[in-house]
């Protein structure tokens, strides 16, 4: 809550079209150097979204969230679980496996994957020291469905990820972490940790070699479409 309230009282929102602004956010989202293929023999299995999964992502959807680009908003969403028959939510589950199988044409997926950049900073910094964080404000329809395939497979994908990560499928994995640190400190009162946050490790990985790990196991193969 501190943290959050750091945020609420000491973040304002900078103008995009700012030269130093501009250049902090292409700094740090580098053009991608390489492009890849995926060995076309890949057989990638065909994902089959669960209605009731999604209708209840559809409910738990935050109205106040903000739209993307294309000025789509969850409460668009959420509507479609207040009709009398779940018509216009089996159309949707229809056009979101489309999108998560990977059968749409590739400008489409251009389009969904298109986000709107809020540039954050911090506005008891000097003007010429201010450091932007940029916020990707994302499609709220592909946030939902590949939110809800995730939750589906959860259970899938922790088995497989256990135990170097907490995030995903793991219920109340944020306070497995500091437990876990505790109870090793306690039990080993020599040992210390140390946390390492040097720079953005999002853009340093090759993309070329996560896409082929993940098509070359089953658990995770299902991702290789999106």
């Amino acid at each position: 809550l501190r943290r959050a309230a750091r945020l609420l009282g000491g973040m304002t929102l900078a103008s995009g079209t700012d030269a130093g602004v501009a250049e902090q956010v292409i700094r740090k989202h580098p053009k991608r150097r390489l492009r890849f293929h995926l060995r076309p023999q890949l057989q990638c299995p065909a994902v089959d979204l669960d209605m009731g999964e999604l209708k209840a992502k559809y409910i738990r959807l935050d109205q106040a969230s903000a739209a993307g680009p294309g000025g789509y908003r969850n409460s668009y969403l959420r509507a479609l679980t207040l009709a009398v028959d779940d018509k216009g939510l089996a159309a949707h589950r229809y056009f979101a496996n489309l999108f998560l199988n990977g059968k749409l044409p590739s400008w489409f997926y251009k389009l969904k994957v298109a986000v709107r950049v809020a540039c954050l900073t911090d506005s008891n910094d000097a003007a010429q020291n201010r450091k932007v964080r940029p916020i990707a404000l994302t499609c709220c329809q592909k946030r939902a469905w590949t939110s809800a395939l995730m939750k589906q497979k959860s259970a899938s994908l922790a088995r497989f990820l256990q135990p170097y990560q907490v995030a995903v499928g793991i219920k109340g994995g944020a306070h497995l972490v500091p437990l876990a640190i505790n109870t090793h400190l306690a039990l080993h009162p020599d040992h210390v940790v140390v946390s390492l946050d040097i720079r953005n490790a999002f853009n340093e990985g090759e993309r070329a070699l996560i896409m082929e790990a993940i098509g070359a196991n089953e658990c995770t193969r299902f991702l290789v479409p999106l």
